[in-house]
């Protein structure tokens, strides 16, 4: 339902949007899912589908596959994470975005509104999807991680809102996880939850959260 939330949300009082950028304006639910199921595969183990995957997804990334049985004593994290991301980075400008993406960044551009990306991607990777899809020109800013371990992206967003002298309550954070929450309520931030890419509807139960279904609904409300 639009505006599910156990909190107010003043729109009015929001001049900058930090994005998230896997799940919530690019959609690479599948590549990752298939992916991930390559990885389980090859160890012999049974895959599993979207919904599974989105139910268990979470940061830090280490606990995800700790979830799917991946066991570190046998297998470094590092050695899980470069075999995901050799694969990942082969293949994720063959991703779309979701629909709707340029039409809300236009709009806020429009109103005068500063956008941003925030997103526990590698930073070289992150720059170079998103300018393959010609919208580089709509963010102030765009930040990454400088490694692969997608750990956390909370440092990022400090020094993020920090650089661009931003005031955290005038700042909107939109996300697709849980962990898009965790930053934006560490960081003093407004958060809008889109729960329709890594985390399923169901892990926002309680989440105090405001809630849309999708990227035209958040529309309707700027």
């Amino acid at each position: 339902m639009i505006g599910q939330t156990n909190k107010t949300l003043d729109f009015s009082a929001i001049n900058h949007i930090i994005w998230d950028w896997n799940g919530t304006l690019l959609n690479d639910i599948d590549l990752v899912v298939e992916i991930t199921n390559q990885m389980l595969e090859f160890r012999g183990w049974p895959g599993i589908d979207c919904h599974r995957y989105r139910s268990l997804f979470g940061f830090p990334v280490a606990e995800f596959y700790v979830k799917m049985g991946f066991s570190f004593d046998t297998e470094p994290y590092d050695h899980l994470v470069h075999e995901f991301t050799s694969k990942y980075e082969s293949r994720c400008l063959g991703c779309q975005l979701h629909d709707g993406v340029k039409e809300i960044l236009q709009r806020l551009k429009q109103k005068n509104i500063s956008q941003s990306i925030l997103s526990a991607a590698k930073q070289s990777v992150l720059k170079e999807t998103v300018d393959s899809f010609g919208i580089t020109g709509y963010f102030a800013a765009i930040a990454g991680l400088d490694d692969k371990r997608a750990d956390s992206k909370l440092e990022s967003g400090k020094e993020l809102i920090s650089r661009m002298s931003l005031s955290p309550n005038s700042v909107l954070m939109v996300g697709d996880t849980l962990h898009d929450y965790e930053v934006a309520s560490a960081l003093g931030a407004n958060c809008l939850i889109i729960p329709n890419g890594h985390n399923t509807p169901e892990r926002f139960i309680g989440c105090p959260a405001y809630i849309v279904p999708s990227l035209a609904d958040l529309g309707k409300l700027l």
